[in-house]
């Protein structure tokens, strides 16, 4: 046998559950979705048809030539103005339409009226003077020959074991240039390039040994010059207090 506390309490339940479905409900009648939409069917575009017209009917004639697919660099009636090329002769090629000619035009320079009369072609006067008058001289070696050339002494080389040039890295001017004779040769029979290295000179003479900055390619002449030059060269007495780039070539 139920209580009415009991009662009391299952009506409050119902009550609650009953208020809850109704606003649920509210809610959810509030709520409006969008009814869907089918795509439009996408209709393929219709083909490109190219007919040959007549060149009368112009309103077809501007629609066939707006759907031409030729280059548009190419010159037509529609970007160029083409004057209409004649027509050859039989027979005929290009080069026959132009008349040869083999005379000089009178803007040309004249021998014979620009200069003086004492100037002869071979002993001839100029109106006299034949082509091969050209090609003869009264002297006895060719007039022509000597054009760019002379006799230019020829130095005989004086054999030597290297060459040392000594500049000033601020300024680049020359202090010594020097030829090294045969005795000081570096002990390789090796071909080598010039070999350069920088030299740092006080009044007491080298501050350190030489710097190496560009290689010959043989490592014996690299070792060799780097010692003699400040023991049997005395570079650091031969200078003045300063900074030196010293290149030795053979």
């Amino acid at each position: 046998m139920t209580t009415p506390m009991a009662t009391v309490e299952k009506r409050r339940w119902l009550l609650a559950v009953i208020g809850a479905l109704m606003t649920v409900s509210g809610i959810i009648g509030m709520v409006r979705f969008p009814p869907p939409v089918s795509p439009d069917p996408i209709s393929p575009p219709p083909p490109i048809e190219l007919r040959w017209v007549a060149a009368a009917d112009l309103a077809r004639s501007e629609e066939v030539a707006l759907r031409d697919l030729a280059p548009l660099f190419l010159p037509t009636r529609w970007n160029a103005s083409l004057a209409p090329t004649p027509q050859r002769e039989p027979g005929k090629t290009f080069f026959d339409r132009e008349t040869l000619s083999y005379a000089f035009g009178e803007a040309g320079w004249s021998f014979e009226r620009d200069l003086p009369p004492v100037v002869t072609l071979n002993g001839k006067p100029l109106a006299e003077a034949r082509p091969i008058d050209a090609l003869r001289s009264p002297h006895p070696t060719p007039t022509l020959t000597g054009f760019g050339r002379g006799s230019a002494p020829i130095l005989t080389q004086i054999a030597r074991a290297g060459y040392v040039e000594i500049r000033e890295t601020g300024t680049g001017r020359q202090v010594l240039a020097v030829a090294l004779p045969m005795e000081v040769k570096p002990p390789t029979e090796r071909m080598w390039a010039p070999v350069e290295f920088l030299a740092t000179v006080e009044a007491a003479g080298l501050v350190a040994p030489l710097t190496l900055t560009s290689r010959s390619g043989v490592e014996e002449v690299d070792a060799f010059f780097r010692n003699y030059l400040p023991q049997a060269f005395r570079l650091g007495e031969r200078l003045t207090p300063g900074f030196y780039r010293i290149t030795v070539s053979p």
